[in-house]
């Protein structure tokens, strides 16, 4: 049995010794949840995919969490409540403030999809409507006062006009929309 310190901790290093060596089952203790996903939690930062990093984030820190209430459990019943309360107590609330963080991430995001949905989205449509008139309109026109001869030219021209339009409003759609969420995740 290894030795505890104060602390009920096993003693890894002794004054003036070296340190003892791991064992193959000690190095499978000392396997961290948080550490399974730091990398991929660095790379999700670096590349600034900060709703990722920060969702992956909450996931390990909560499975930390879980994995660590047990222990510090066991550790105040085997002292029958005379250590670990207090410790056990403050991770409880930990995970509730973590879980309630969890939520508030979660609530604004769909907020932000829901403000997309009951304002923007409903904007843009107005916009298409109004050009799926007036096109129409200018189609009518063009048949009427334009020579057959022109006609075919100009029609290409106004549809080509029509497609670049139609692309700018729809990249400035998604761009505000990914905005919006982002700015409220």
């Amino acid at each position: 049995m290894k030795r505890r310190n104060k602390k009920n901790l096993p003693v890894l290093y002794e004054e003036g010794k070296k340190p003892n060596k791991f064992k193959d089952k000690d190095k499978k203790i000392l396997k961290t949840v948080f550490g399974e996903r730091a990398k991929e939690i660095q790379y999700l930062v670096e590349n600034n995919n900060k709703d990722g990093a920060v969702v992956l984030i909450f996931k390990q820190l909560l499975k930390m969490m879980v994995d660590l209430i047990p222990i510090s459990e066991r550790v105040v019943r085997q002292t029958k409540g005379y250590r670990g309360i207090y410790q056990i107590n403050q991770m409880v609330s930990q995970m509730r403030e973590l879980m309630a963080d969890m939520q508030a991430a979660q609530d604004r995001g769909l907020l932000g999809q829901t403000l997309i949905a009951k304002y923007v989205r409903p904007a843009f449509l107005d916009i298409a409507k109004m050009m799926v008139e007036g096109n129409h309109s200018i189609r009518m026109e063009i048949r009427e006062y334009i020579p057959r001869e022109e006609r075919k030219r100009v029609i290409e021209m106004f549809e080509k006009t029509q497609e670049e339009l139609a692309k700018y409003i729809n990249a400035q759609y998604r761009q505000i929309s990914e905005n919006l969420i982002k700015g409220l995740s």
